[in-house]
């Protein structure tokens, strides 16, 4: 198997639709919920609800992306730059809970 930029692997696709899934809801929160800012979202219940909710399905969507990566990549042999990409993104994920986890803010 050469290396080449698109998966080869039913794994490696979908790694790389749940990093693009991820990446897709990362800009619409920073459109959306980031720059628009606190004068449009005043409801209580959307800030502890939706938003909470909206960030963790981010974050599961990148572990998953991450998951299926290295599975992929060790055990079907893929090869893809683009499935390496996401098993990246997903290592920083995990990196970033993790960092939340020990040192929360």
């Amino acid at each position: 198997m050469s290396i080449s930029f698109f998966p080869q692997t039913e794994f490696g696709w979908r790694a790389v639709q749940l990093m693009l899934g991820s990446g897709v809801m990362l800009f619409i929160n920073l459109i959306a919920f980031t720059w628009i800012g606190e004068d449009v979202i005043e409801a209580d219940w959307f800030r502890m609800i939706v938003l909470p909710v909206y960030g963790v399905t981010m974050l599961g969507l990148g572990c998953a992306g991450g998951v299926y990566a290295l599975r992929a990549i060790w055990q079907q042999q893929e090869r893809a730059l683009s499935v390496w990409g996401c098993a990246g993104l997903g290592v920083l994920v995990v990196v970033f809970l993790v960092g939340e986890m020990i040192f929360p803010h």
